[in-house]
């Protein structure tokens, strides 16, 4: 198996565990997650609206958020999420998701790639208006 595939079944079953625990769809857990990371491009990353629609497209942004997403679940929820009453766990969960606790910031060809599009979309803004 390639270590993509490997990479995709371990963080399928991160999500599973988190599904059950958070008593949520596939639907709810992907909206909170794409939530989160609108919030994260606004907060951390101190884009507006129109630096967000681009970034928004970007699969190699969304690649290493996931990434991102997967590791907090697994290192700091899950380990102690199953001893907690729901209330706890919803605390906990938001609290790891939160942007202010996010502190690490996409690698540099990820926000290149985004704004490099920005750049060329207002420069045909500005030549054909």
């Amino acid at each position: 198996m390639s270590q993509i595939r490997e990479m995709q079944n371990k963080h399928r079953a991160i999500a599973q565990k988190v599904m059950i625990l958070m008593e949520w769809t596939e639907l709810e857990y992907g909206a909170y997650m794409m939530q989160a990371g609108m919030e994260y491009m606004r907060y951390v990353l101190y884009m507006d609206d129109w630096a967000i629609a681009f970034m928004s497209q970007s699969k190699l942004f969304w690649g290493w958020f996931r990434s991102q997403w997967y590791q907090r679940e697994e290192h700091l929820f899950l380990p102690e999420a199953t001893g907690m009453g729901h209330n706890d766990r919803m605390l906990k969960y938001k609290t790891i998701h939160s942007p202010i606790a996010l502190s690490n910031h996409p690698h540099a060809h990820i926000m290149e790639e985004t704004y490099s599009k920005m750049i060329t979309e207002f420069n045909k803004s500005l030549v054909y208006g």
